[in-house]
């Protein structure tokens, strides 16, 4: 069963050779990485052959394998920035929800069927500023009557 590691870096195994073999065959391994080209922590499984291997498993193939005491100390980061973002989110909603208890409004915003909306959508905004505005300076007393 192949084990699961976490890669740092970028690495090249290289396994012994075996008798009457020419050649050794390499296996390289590769994190994956962000946009701006930097190698982020990446979940790769290795092959029983090279897992077994001192070199990684009692060296962690010279830094480019994380420790597993490693692992679980930015499990443990991960998850306590995790928990302060959540008690940020939800002061900041406390907040809001207080701001607007402030400002009464207690009630909920008008809703408009979907006539009203279509005709607004499609009304030209000159006719619009014009039906909008165009009692806005005058005295409250002296609106048209009789219309």
């Amino acid at each position: 069963m192949p084990k699961t590691v976490i890669l740092l870096k970028p690495f090249v195994f290289s396994p012994p050779l075996s008798e009457g073999a020419r050649l050794t065959k390499e296996v390289k391994f590769y994190p994956d990485k962000d946009t701006h080209g930097n190698w982020i922590p990446t979940e790769t499984d290795l092959p029983d052959d090279v897992a077994a291997h001192d070199w990684i498993e009692n060296h962690y193939a010279d830094g480019a394998i994380e420790r597993p005491e490693l692992t679980a100390k930015r499990s443990e980061v991960a998850a306590a920035a995790l928990k302060k973002q959540q008690d940020d989110n939800a002061l900041q909603l406390a907040k809001a929800e207080q701001a607007m208890t402030r400002a009464g409004v207690s009630r909920k915003p008008v809703d408009m069927n979907d006539a009203a909306v279509q005709k607004e959508l499609n009304t030209p905004v000159s006719e619009l500023k014009g039906d909008r505005g165009s009692d806005m300076d005058k005295p409250i007393g002296n609106k048209k009557q009789g219309k």
